[in-house]
């Protein structure tokens, strides 16, 4: 499993989710290894139909996960990791992080 955003296994390996079909986490975006499906939070790139593009502003606090369920299905979650947040270790909206006083861009 990758970890929140650098896109690598935790050995460090890139992941290879070509040849799996897994959706995997590049800086924030969403690649897929064929077209990409609607999800909420995101928008199709529009030179690009495999990459969603996050409606979320940039945030250094923020991590974004892929995660697997048990059906089979991917999650995606966008995590608030500043501590000082009252939404601190939760999933957030993009509207939660647009009015967000802690938000850091660098």
């Amino acid at each position: 499993m990758a970890c929140g955003g650098c896109g690598r296994a935790p050995d460090g390996k890139a992941l290879r989710t070509e040849s799996t079909g897994e959706p995997r986490n590049v800086g924030g975006e969403i690649v897929y290894p064929g077209p990409a499906p609607e999800i909420k939070g995101y928008r199709h790139d529009p030179n690009d139909s495999r990459r969603l593009l996050p409606l979320w502003p940039r945030c250094v606090s923020r991590r974004t996960r892929i995660l697997l369920r048990q059906d089979g299905a991917y999650q995606i979650a966008n995590v608030c990791g500043n501590a000082q947040h009252e939404e601190y270790r939760l999933d957030v909206s993009p509207d939660d992080c647009t009015g967000c006083s802690f938000r850091r861009e660098s």
